[in-house]
């Protein structure tokens, strides 16, 4: 069985395998991009790499207000193939093994997380799908470029 994180962001709770979890970080200090879309934070030096931070809220929710962070904000830094990104998220809850897989309806577009159910059954969890997040955000930077 597989061990997520589990994380909050707005008011609906995700999760990313724990195998692609590099880090949980504070939030970093960041520089701003000139020209860069919203969804892009900045850019920090962690460990000795450059990291961009994304803030992918607007891409999850329909809830599009800009608030300030909450006084549990995180940096997931995630790894997936080649890229090492940071997501910022409003707290990160626990690591834990959902069971019971909810398929997605298809969609004319892939969704970028697909439904899960915990163990107690008292909410349901979202699987991001890193590997579409990835596709998505680097879509979104060259559109910008």
């Amino acid at each position: 069985m597989n061990d997520y994180c589990e994380f909050q962001i707005d008011h609906g709770f995700y999760v990313v395998p724990m195998i692609l979890v590099r880090e949980v970080l504070q939030v970093p200090l960041l520089s701003p991009v000139p020209l860069a879309p919203t969804i892009l934070l900045g850019m920090t030096c962690h460990r000795g790499e450059v990291l961009p931070v994304f803030e992918i809220k607007s891409l999850l929710t329909s809830d599009h207000t800009e608030n300030p962070p909450p006084a549990r904000t995180r940096t997931l830094v995630l790894a997936h193939d080649e890229t090492v990104l940071g997501l910022q998220v409003d707290q990160i809850s626990r690591v834990s093994a959902p069971d019971n897989i909810e398929p997605e309806v298809p969609q004319e577009t892939p969704p970028l997380w697909s439904l899960f159910q915990t163990k107690e059954g008292s909410r349901n969890l979202r699987l991001i799908h890193l590997d579409r997040l990835v596709f998505v955000l680097n879509s979104l930077l060259q559109e910008h470029a």
